[in-house]
Protein backbone atom coordinates (compact mmCIF):
# COMPACT_ATOMS: atom_id res chain seq x y z
CA UNK A 1 0.00 0.00 0.00
CA UNK A 2 1.00 3.64 -0.25
CA UNK A 3 1.21 3.94 3.56
CA UNK A 4 3.71 1.09 3.70
CA UNK A 5 5.85 2.68 1.03
CA UNK A 6 5.82 5.95 2.96
CA UNK A 7 6.91 4.21 6.15
CA UNK A 8 9.77 2.41 4.37
CA UNK A 9 10.94 5.61 2.80
CA UNK A 10 11.40 7.49 6.07
CA UNK A 11 12.54 4.66 8.29
CA UNK A 12 16.30 4.97 9.06
CA UNK A 13 18.54 2.53 7.22
CA UNK A 14 20.48 1.09 10.18
CA UNK A 15 17.37 0.18 12.24
CA UNK A 16 15.88 -1.42 9.14
CA UNK A 17 18.94 -3.67 8.79
CA UNK A 18 18.74 -4.59 12.49
CA UNK A 19 15.01 -5.32 12.20
CA UNK A 20 15.63 -7.45 9.13
CA UNK A 21 18.17 -9.53 11.05
CA UNK A 22 15.77 -9.87 14.00
CA UNK A 23 13.03 -10.93 11.62
CA UNK A 24 15.33 -13.58 10.19
CA UNK A 25 15.84 -15.06 13.66
CA UNK A 26 12.10 -15.06 14.39
CA UNK A 27 11.27 -16.46 10.97
CA UNK A 28 9.51 -13.39 9.58
CA UNK A 29 9.94 -11.93 6.08
CA UNK A 30 11.60 -15.12 4.84
CA UNK A 31 10.80 -16.79 1.54
CA UNK A 32 12.42 -19.32 -0.72
CA UNK A 33 14.02 -17.90 -3.84
CA UNK A 34 12.47 -19.89 -6.70
CA UNK A 35 13.07 -17.32 -9.44
CA UNK A 36 15.81 -19.45 -11.02
CA UNK A 37 13.29 -22.14 -11.98
CA UNK A 38 11.72 -19.92 -14.61
CA UNK A 39 14.95 -18.66 -16.13
CA UNK A 40 14.38 -20.37 -19.47
CA UNK A 41 10.98 -18.76 -19.92
CA UNK A 42 12.40 -15.41 -18.86
CA UNK A 43 15.26 -15.77 -21.34
CA UNK A 44 12.79 -16.49 -24.15
CA UNK A 45 10.69 -13.47 -23.25
CA UNK A 46 13.82 -11.35 -23.00
CA UNK A 47 14.92 -12.45 -26.46
CA UNK A 48 11.58 -11.37 -27.92
CA UNK A 49 11.61 -7.97 -26.21
CA UNK A 50 15.34 -7.39 -26.64
CA UNK A 51 14.77 -4.37 -28.86
CA UNK A 52 12.76 -2.50 -26.22
CA UNK A 53 15.12 -3.22 -23.33
CA UNK A 54 17.87 -1.06 -21.89
CA UNK A 55 21.27 -2.51 -21.04
CA UNK A 56 22.83 -1.58 -17.71
CA UNK A 57 25.73 0.87 -17.87
CA UNK A 58 28.77 -1.08 -16.62
CA UNK A 59 30.53 2.19 -15.77
CA UNK A 60 28.20 2.92 -12.84
CA UNK A 61 29.33 0.29 -10.28
CA UNK A 62 32.99 1.32 -10.56
CA UNK A 63 32.04 4.93 -9.79
CA UNK A 64 30.53 3.97 -6.40
CA UNK A 65 27.90 6.69 -6.66
CA UNK A 66 26.29 5.53 -3.39
CA UNK A 67 29.22 7.20 -1.58
CA UNK A 68 28.21 10.56 -3.00
CA UNK A 69 30.17 13.04 -5.08
CA UNK A 70 33.64 13.55 -3.71
CA UNK A 71 36.75 15.63 -4.34
CA UNK A 72 39.25 14.24 -6.81
CA UNK A 73 42.91 14.03 -5.84
CA UNK A 74 45.59 14.46 -8.49
CA UNK A 75 49.11 13.14 -8.74
CA UNK A 76 50.63 9.73 -8.19
CA UNK A 77 53.50 8.42 -6.08
CA UNK A 78 55.57 5.54 -7.51
CA UNK A 79 57.96 4.02 -5.00
CA UNK A 80 61.24 2.57 -6.22
CA UNK A 81 61.78 -1.17 -6.21
CA UNK A 82 63.27 -2.62 -3.01
CA UNK A 83 62.94 0.78 -1.34
CA UNK A 84 62.52 0.74 2.45
CA UNK A 85 59.73 3.15 3.35
CA UNK A 86 57.64 4.15 6.37
CA UNK A 87 53.93 3.85 5.55
CA UNK A 88 50.72 4.33 7.56
CA UNK A 89 48.94 0.98 7.64
CA UNK A 90 45.25 0.11 7.52
CA UNK A 91 44.37 -3.43 8.51
CA UNK A 92 41.39 -4.89 6.65
CA UNK A 93 40.49 -8.34 8.06
CA UNK A 94 39.33 -10.70 5.32
CA UNK A 95 40.51 -8.33 2.59
CA UNK A 96 43.64 -8.98 0.50
CA UNK A 97 44.06 -5.99 -1.78
CA UNK A 98 45.37 -6.84 -5.25
CA UNK A 99 47.36 -4.36 -7.39
CA UNK A 100 44.91 -2.61 -9.70
CA UNK A 101 41.88 -3.41 -7.55
CA UNK A 102 39.55 -0.57 -6.53
CA UNK A 103 38.93 -0.20 -2.78
CA UNK A 104 36.10 1.97 -1.38
CA UNK A 105 36.24 2.83 2.33
CA UNK A 106 33.81 4.41 4.80
CA UNK A 107 35.77 5.35 7.92
CA UNK A 108 34.29 6.40 11.27
CA UNK A 109 37.06 6.24 13.89
CA UNK A 110 38.41 9.74 14.58
CA UNK A 111 42.07 8.67 14.75
CA UNK A 112 41.85 6.77 11.45
CA UNK A 113 40.10 9.74 9.81
CA UNK A 114 42.86 12.06 11.08
CA UNK A 115 45.52 9.73 9.66
CA UNK A 116 43.81 9.55 6.28
CA UNK A 117 43.48 13.33 6.08
CA UNK A 118 47.24 13.62 6.60
CA UNK A 119 47.77 11.03 3.86
CA UNK A 120 45.52 12.99 1.48
CA UNK A 121 47.47 16.20 2.14
CA UNK A 122 50.86 14.52 1.60
CA UNK A 123 51.67 11.32 -0.30
CA UNK A 124 48.08 10.08 -0.91
CA UNK A 125 49.43 6.56 -0.34
CA UNK A 126 48.93 4.15 2.54
CA UNK A 127 49.40 0.41 3.05
CA UNK A 128 46.61 -2.19 3.23
CA UNK A 129 47.41 -5.39 5.10
CA UNK A 130 45.42 -8.38 6.36
CA UNK A 131 46.74 -8.82 9.89
CA UNK A 132 45.78 -11.41 12.49
CA UNK A 133 45.54 -10.98 16.25
CA UNK A 134 48.95 -12.62 16.72
CA UNK A 135 51.43 -9.74 16.46
CA UNK A 136 54.39 -12.13 16.29
CA UNK A 137 53.29 -13.23 12.80
CA UNK A 138 53.14 -9.72 11.34
CA UNK A 139 56.76 -9.63 10.22
CA UNK A 140 57.05 -10.73 6.59
CA UNK A 141 53.37 -10.18 5.76
CA UNK A 142 52.88 -9.00 2.18
CA UNK A 143 50.55 -6.07 1.59
CA UNK A 144 49.66 -3.58 -1.13
CA UNK A 145 49.92 0.19 -1.28
CA UNK A 146 46.64 2.00 -1.92
CA UNK A 147 46.54 5.36 -3.69
CA UNK A 148 43.66 7.71 -2.86
CA UNK A 149 42.10 9.34 -5.91
CA UNK A 150 38.82 10.66 -4.43
CA UNK A 151 37.46 11.45 -0.96
CA UNK A 152 34.35 12.92 0.64
CA UNK A 153 34.12 14.46 4.12
CA UNK A 154 31.04 14.72 6.32
CA UNK A 155 29.17 17.92 5.57
CA UNK A 156 26.89 18.08 8.61
CA UNK A 157 27.37 15.30 11.17
CA UNK A 158 24.64 16.83 13.41
CA UNK A 159 21.89 16.78 10.80
CA UNK A 160 18.30 16.62 12.03
CA UNK A 161 17.53 13.53 9.95
CA UNK A 162 19.19 10.56 11.76
CA UNK A 163 19.54 8.60 8.53
CA UNK A 164 21.31 11.47 6.77
CA UNK A 165 23.54 11.96 9.81
CA UNK A 166 24.50 8.28 9.81
CA UNK A 167 25.22 8.03 6.08
CA UNK A 168 27.13 11.31 5.86
CA UNK A 169 29.18 10.77 9.00
CA UNK A 170 32.85 9.85 8.73
CA UNK A 171 35.21 9.95 5.76
CA UNK A 172 34.54 8.21 2.44
CA UNK A 173 37.53 7.26 0.31
CA UNK A 174 38.09 5.70 -3.07
CA UNK A 175 41.54 4.18 -3.54
CA UNK A 176 43.25 1.77 -5.92
CA UNK A 177 45.88 -0.87 -5.19
CA UNK A 178 49.28 -0.10 -6.70
CA UNK A 179 52.48 -1.80 -5.48
CA UNK A 180 53.33 -4.75 -3.27
CA UNK A 181 55.45 -4.53 -0.16
CA UNK A 182 56.76 -6.78 2.62
CA UNK A 183 56.25 -5.73 6.21
CA UNK A 184 59.58 -5.46 8.06
CA UNK A 185 58.46 -4.00 11.40
CA UNK A 186 55.49 -2.18 12.95
CA UNK A 187 54.87 0.28 15.75
CA UNK A 188 51.75 1.71 17.31
CA UNK A 189 51.52 5.50 17.55
CA UNK A 190 50.11 7.46 20.47
CA UNK A 191 46.78 7.93 18.65
CA UNK A 192 46.49 4.17 18.14
CA UNK A 193 47.25 4.13 14.42
CA UNK A 194 49.62 1.54 12.99
CA UNK A 195 52.79 2.53 11.12
CA UNK A 196 55.07 0.06 9.46
CA UNK A 197 58.51 -0.13 7.91
CA UNK A 198 58.03 -1.84 4.57
CA UNK A 199 60.22 -2.98 1.70
CA UNK A 200 58.85 -2.61 -1.81
CA UNK A 201 58.70 -5.79 -3.87
CA UNK A 202 59.35 -6.10 -7.58
CA UNK A 203 57.96 -8.49 -10.17
CA UNK A 204 60.51 -10.58 -12.02
CA UNK A 205 59.41 -10.50 -15.63
CA UNK A 206 60.51 -13.68 -17.41
CA UNK A 207 61.07 -13.96 -21.13
CA UNK A 208 60.15 -16.96 -23.20
CA UNK A 209 62.19 -19.93 -21.92
CA UNK A 210 63.17 -20.93 -25.45
CA UNK A 211 65.01 -17.64 -25.90
CA UNK A 212 67.88 -19.11 -23.93
CA UNK A 213 68.54 -21.78 -26.55
CA UNK A 214 67.36 -19.76 -29.53
CA UNK A 215 69.65 -19.46 -32.55
CA UNK A 216 69.37 -15.84 -33.65
CA UNK A 217 70.45 -16.59 -37.20
CA UNK A 218 67.19 -18.55 -37.64
CA UNK A 219 64.93 -15.66 -36.60
CA UNK A 220 63.98 -15.08 -40.22
CA UNK A 221 62.10 -18.38 -40.15
CA UNK A 222 60.01 -17.29 -37.20
CA UNK A 223 56.55 -15.97 -38.08
CA UNK A 224 54.30 -13.73 -36.04
CA UNK A 225 51.02 -15.04 -34.67
CA UNK A 226 48.25 -14.65 -37.22
CA UNK A 227 50.61 -13.55 -39.98
CA UNK A 228 50.51 -16.86 -41.82
CA UNK A 229 46.72 -17.12 -41.75
CA UNK A 230 46.34 -13.57 -43.08
CA UNK A 231 48.80 -14.21 -45.91
CA UNK A 232 47.04 -17.44 -46.86
CA UNK A 233 43.64 -15.69 -46.93
CA UNK A 234 44.92 -12.83 -49.11
CA UNK A 235 46.67 -15.27 -51.44
CA UNK A 236 43.54 -17.41 -51.85
CA UNK A 237 41.44 -14.33 -52.68
CA UNK A 238 44.05 -13.28 -55.23
CA UNK A 239 43.94 -16.75 -56.85
CA UNK A 240 40.14 -16.60 -57.14
CA UNK A 241 40.10 -13.13 -58.64
CA UNK A 242 42.81 -13.91 -61.21
CA UNK A 243 41.18 -17.19 -62.20
CA UNK A 244 37.76 -15.58 -62.75
CA UNK A 245 39.31 -12.72 -64.73
CA UNK A 246 41.19 -15.15 -66.97
CA UNK A 247 38.03 -17.18 -67.59
CA UNK A 248 36.01 -14.11 -68.56
CA UNK A 249 38.71 -12.87 -70.91
CA UNK A 250 38.99 -16.24 -72.64
CA UNK A 251 35.20 -16.55 -73.05
CA UNK A 252 34.86 -13.04 -74.54
CA UNK A 253 37.29 -13.74 -77.39
CA UNK A 254 35.54 -14.97 -80.57
CA UNK A 255 38.54 -16.12 -82.56
CA UNK A 256 40.64 -18.98 -81.35
CA UNK A 257 43.93 -17.75 -80.06
CA UNK A 258 47.16 -19.36 -79.25
CA UNK A 259 47.36 -20.66 -75.72
CA UNK A 260 48.87 -18.13 -73.36
CA UNK A 261 50.23 -18.65 -69.89
CA UNK A 262 47.57 -18.31 -67.21
CA UNK A 263 47.94 -15.39 -64.81
CA UNK A 264 47.33 -17.44 -61.73
CA UNK A 265 49.37 -16.90 -58.56
CA UNK A 266 49.51 -19.69 -56.07
CA UNK A 267 49.95 -19.15 -52.35
CA UNK A 268 53.52 -19.50 -51.25
CA UNK A 269 54.59 -22.48 -49.27
CA UNK A 270 54.00 -21.97 -45.58
CA UNK A 271 57.21 -21.33 -43.73
CA UNK A 272 58.02 -23.85 -41.09
CA UNK A 273 58.24 -22.20 -37.71
CA UNK A 274 61.58 -23.10 -36.26
CA UNK A 275 61.08 -24.79 -32.92
CA UNK A 276 63.95 -24.34 -30.48
CA UNK A 277 62.73 -27.30 -28.48
CA UNK A 278 64.83 -29.56 -30.73
CA UNK A 279 67.91 -28.15 -29.03
CA UNK A 280 66.66 -29.19 -25.60
CA UNK A 281 66.32 -32.69 -24.14
CA UNK A 282 63.00 -31.67 -22.55
CA UNK A 283 59.70 -32.25 -24.41
CA UNK A 284 57.79 -29.21 -25.77
CA UNK A 285 54.99 -29.42 -23.19
CA UNK A 286 57.51 -28.77 -20.43
CA UNK A 287 58.54 -25.49 -22.05
CA UNK A 288 54.89 -24.52 -22.53
CA UNK A 289 54.35 -24.75 -18.78
CA UNK A 290 56.69 -21.79 -18.30
CA UNK A 291 56.00 -19.82 -21.47
CA UNK A 292 54.23 -16.49 -20.67
CA UNK A 293 52.54 -16.47 -24.09
CA UNK A 294 51.23 -20.02 -23.70
CA UNK A 295 50.03 -19.41 -20.15
CA UNK A 296 48.17 -16.24 -21.14
CA UNK A 297 46.47 -18.15 -23.97
CA UNK A 298 45.52 -21.03 -21.64
CA UNK A 299 44.08 -18.72 -18.99
CA UNK A 300 42.00 -16.86 -21.56
CA UNK A 301 40.82 -20.20 -22.95
CA UNK A 302 39.62 -21.27 -19.49
CA UNK A 303 37.89 -17.90 -19.03
CA UNK A 304 36.17 -18.36 -22.39
CA UNK A 305 34.41 -21.41 -20.95
CA UNK A 306 32.47 -19.02 -18.76
CA UNK A 307 29.85 -18.20 -21.38
CA UNK A 308 28.85 -14.98 -19.63
CA UNK A 309 32.42 -13.66 -19.85
CA UNK A 310 32.98 -14.48 -23.52
CA UNK A 311 31.82 -11.03 -24.62
CA UNK A 312 34.37 -9.33 -22.36
CA UNK A 313 37.45 -11.38 -23.24
CA UNK A 314 38.63 -8.73 -25.69
CA UNK A 315 38.99 -6.24 -22.83
CA UNK A 316 41.20 -8.54 -20.74
CA UNK A 317 44.79 -7.39 -20.12
CA UNK A 318 47.24 -8.80 -22.64
CA UNK A 319 50.40 -8.78 -20.52
CA UNK A 320 51.18 -11.71 -18.20
CA UNK A 321 51.59 -9.51 -15.11
CA UNK A 322 48.41 -7.47 -15.66
CA UNK A 323 46.36 -10.57 -16.51
CA UNK A 324 47.58 -12.42 -13.41
CA UNK A 325 46.46 -9.56 -11.16
CA UNK A 326 43.12 -9.26 -12.97
CA UNK A 327 42.37 -12.94 -12.47
CA UNK A 328 43.44 -12.79 -8.81
CA UNK A 329 41.08 -9.87 -8.17
CA UNK A 330 38.08 -11.28 -10.07
CA UNK A 331 37.98 -14.93 -8.99
CA UNK A 332 36.47 -16.20 -5.70
CA UNK A 333 39.80 -17.29 -4.25
CA UNK A 334 40.27 -18.04 -0.58
CA UNK A 335 42.24 -15.58 1.54
CA UNK A 336 45.08 -18.06 1.96
CA UNK A 337 45.45 -18.52 -1.80
CA UNK A 338 45.18 -14.78 -2.49
CA UNK A 339 47.90 -14.16 0.08
CA UNK A 340 50.11 -16.73 -1.63
CA UNK A 341 49.51 -15.13 -5.02
CA UNK A 342 50.35 -11.71 -3.61
CA UNK A 343 53.66 -13.02 -2.28
CA UNK A 344 54.71 -14.60 -5.61
CA UNK A 345 57.19 -12.39 -7.49
CA UNK A 346 56.78 -14.06 -10.90
CA UNK A 347 53.77 -13.52 -13.20
CA UNK A 348 54.45 -16.95 -14.74
CA UNK A 349 54.06 -18.70 -11.40
CA UNK A 350 50.91 -16.71 -10.58
CA UNK A 351 49.35 -17.66 -13.90
CA UNK A 352 50.14 -21.33 -13.28
CA UNK A 353 48.37 -21.23 -9.91
CA UNK A 354 45.36 -19.44 -11.38
CA UNK A 355 45.21 -21.85 -14.31
CA UNK A 356 45.10 -24.76 -11.88
CA UNK A 357 42.25 -23.07 -10.01
CA UNK A 358 40.28 -22.38 -13.19
CA UNK A 359 40.62 -25.92 -14.49
CA UNK A 360 39.60 -27.59 -11.23
CA UNK A 361 37.01 -25.42 -9.48
CA UNK A 362 33.64 -25.24 -11.22
CA UNK A 363 31.05 -25.06 -8.43
CA UNK A 364 30.37 -22.36 -5.83
CA UNK A 365 29.28 -23.70 -2.44
CA UNK A 366 28.50 -22.28 0.98
CA UNK A 367 31.66 -21.98 3.04
CA UNK A 368 29.87 -23.18 6.20
CA UNK A 369 27.80 -26.19 5.05
CA UNK A 370 29.16 -26.85 1.49
CA UNK A 371 25.70 -26.61 -0.06
CA UNK A 372 25.88 -25.81 -3.76
CA UNK A 373 24.76 -22.27 -4.49
CA UNK A 374 25.86 -21.61 -8.06
CA UNK A 375 27.99 -22.56 -11.03
CA UNK A 376 31.06 -20.79 -12.34
CA UNK A 377 29.49 -20.74 -15.80
CA UNK A 378 26.90 -18.28 -14.48
CA UNK A 379 29.52 -15.70 -13.46
CA UNK A 380 29.29 -12.49 -15.47
CA UNK A 381 30.64 -8.94 -15.35
CA UNK A 382 28.17 -6.38 -14.10
CA UNK A 383 30.98 -3.83 -13.85
CA UNK A 384 33.70 -2.85 -16.27
CA UNK A 385 36.21 -3.73 -13.54
CA UNK A 386 35.22 -7.41 -13.76
CA UNK A 387 32.79 -9.92 -12.25
CA UNK A 388 34.03 -9.35 -8.68
CA UNK A 389 34.48 -5.99 -7.02
CA UNK A 390 34.84 -4.46 -3.57
CA UNK A 391 31.91 -2.49 -2.15
CA UNK A 392 31.37 -0.91 1.26
CA UNK A 393 28.11 -0.92 3.21
CA UNK A 394 26.78 1.89 5.46
CA UNK A 395 28.51 0.31 8.48
CA UNK A 396 31.94 0.52 6.85
CA UNK A 397 32.29 -3.24 6.14
CA UNK A 398 33.93 -4.02 2.79
CA UNK A 399 32.40 -6.90 0.81
CA UNK A 400 34.04 -8.34 -2.28
CA UNK A 401 30.96 -9.22 -4.31
CA UNK A 402 30.85 -11.75 -7.15
CA UNK A 403 27.96 -11.34 -9.62
CA UNK A 404 26.08 -14.31 -11.11
CA UNK A 405 23.11 -14.68 -13.44
CA UNK A 406 21.64 -17.68 -11.62
CA UNK A 407 21.75 -19.13 -8.11
CA UNK A 408 19.97 -21.83 -6.12
CA UNK A 409 19.38 -23.05 -2.57
CA UNK A 410 18.86 -19.51 -1.31
CA UNK A 411 16.18 -17.83 0.72
CA UNK A 412 15.31 -14.15 0.79
CA UNK A 413 15.18 -12.09 3.98
CA UNK A 414 13.30 -8.81 4.15
CA UNK A 415 11.87 -6.65 1.38
CA UNK A 416 13.74 -5.16 -1.61
CA UNK A 417 15.36 -1.80 -0.94
CA UNK A 418 17.10 0.75 -3.16
CA UNK A 419 18.85 2.63 -0.33
CA UNK A 420 22.64 2.63 -0.62
CA UNK A 421 22.40 0.31 -3.63
CA UNK A 422 25.78 -0.59 -5.15
CA UNK A 423 24.15 -1.00 -8.56
CA UNK A 424 22.04 2.06 -9.47
CA UNK A 425 18.61 1.09 -10.77
CA UNK A 426 18.49 -2.16 -8.77
CA UNK A 427 16.90 -3.02 -5.43
CA UNK A 428 18.75 -5.40 -3.09
CA UNK A 429 17.38 -8.18 -0.92
CA UNK A 430 19.45 -10.12 1.63
CA UNK A 431 20.01 -13.78 0.72
CA UNK A 432 20.93 -16.63 3.04
CA UNK A 433 21.93 -20.24 2.53
CA UNK A 434 18.94 -22.55 2.62
CA UNK A 435 20.92 -25.18 4.53
CA UNK A 436 22.62 -23.29 7.38
CA UNK A 437 21.12 -19.77 7.24
CA UNK A 438 24.56 -18.29 6.61
CA UNK A 439 24.56 -14.85 4.99
CA UNK A 440 25.55 -15.35 1.34
CA UNK A 441 24.92 -12.00 -0.30
CA UNK A 442 22.13 -10.20 -2.05
CA UNK A 443 19.65 -10.58 -4.85
CA UNK A 444 19.37 -7.52 -7.10
CA UNK A 445 16.17 -6.86 -9.04
CA UNK A 446 15.68 -4.11 -11.62
CA UNK A 447 13.32 -1.27 -10.75
CA UNK A 448 12.70 -0.53 -14.41
CA UNK A 449 11.21 -3.61 -16.12
CA UNK A 450 13.03 -2.69 -19.35
CA UNK A 451 16.46 -2.80 -17.72
CA UNK A 452 18.70 -5.75 -18.50
CA UNK A 453 19.44 -7.99 -16.72
CA UNK A 454 16.15 -8.12 -14.84
CA UNK A 455 17.81 -9.76 -11.85
CA UNK A 456 21.16 -11.10 -10.73
CA UNK A 457 22.88 -12.26 -7.57
CA UNK A 458 25.82 -10.91 -5.62
CA UNK A 459 27.81 -13.40 -3.51
CA UNK A 460 30.11 -12.16 -0.76
CA UNK A 461 33.49 -13.81 -1.32
CA UNK A 462 33.99 -14.50 2.37
CA UNK A 463 30.77 -16.59 2.44
CA UNK A 464 31.50 -18.91 -0.49
CA UNK A 465 34.25 -21.11 -1.84
CA UNK A 466 34.91 -22.78 -5.18
CA UNK A 467 35.14 -26.56 -5.52
CA UNK A 468 35.02 -29.27 -8.12
CA UNK A 469 31.75 -31.03 -8.97
CA UNK A 470 30.49 -32.49 -5.68
CA UNK A 471 27.04 -33.46 -4.36
CA UNK A 472 25.01 -30.69 -2.76
CA UNK A 473 25.21 -32.30 0.67
CA UNK A 474 28.10 -34.78 1.09
CA UNK A 475 27.17 -37.54 3.53
CA UNK A 476 30.65 -38.63 4.48
CA UNK A 477 34.08 -37.22 5.06
CA UNK A 478 35.29 -39.00 1.94
CA UNK A 479 32.84 -37.03 -0.18
CA UNK A 480 34.06 -33.80 1.34
CA UNK A 481 37.67 -34.74 0.69
CA UNK A 482 36.77 -35.58 -2.88
CA UNK A 483 35.36 -32.11 -3.39
CA UNK A 484 38.48 -30.34 -2.20
CA UNK A 485 40.63 -28.94 -4.99
CA UNK A 486 44.43 -29.14 -4.92
CA UNK A 487 46.02 -26.04 -6.45
CA UNK A 488 49.25 -26.68 -8.31
CA UNK A 489 51.88 -24.14 -7.29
Amino acid sequence: SSDDETDDEYEPLLPRIVLAGLGAVLGHNQRFDDSSSGDEEDNNDAAEDDVDRERFDSELPSRHTYLGEGTEVGGRLILDDELVQILPLLSQPGMVLIPGQLLPLHLFHPSVISMMKKVIDTTKTFGVVNLTADTSSWRGVVGTTAEIFEYREAEDPEAEDPEVSFLENGLKIKARGRQRFKLMSTRRQVDGNLVGEVKMLVDKEMDEPLDIVRIKSLDRFMELAGEHSTDMKESSEEVTEMSVYSALRSSSSTAPAAPQPTETSYPPKPRHKFNSCVLSPLPPWVWDMYSPICLVAKVKHELSKLSSLSLHLSSLPAGPSELSWWVAANLPLEDKLRTQLLAINSPVQRLRVELSFLSQCRVLVCRRCSKQLGDQQNIFSMSKEGPQGAFVNPGGHVHETLTLYKAKNLRLVGQPSTEYSWFPGYAWTITECLGCWNHIGWKFTAINPKLRPEKFYGFSRRSIEAKVEVPDQPDSEDAEEGGTSHIVM
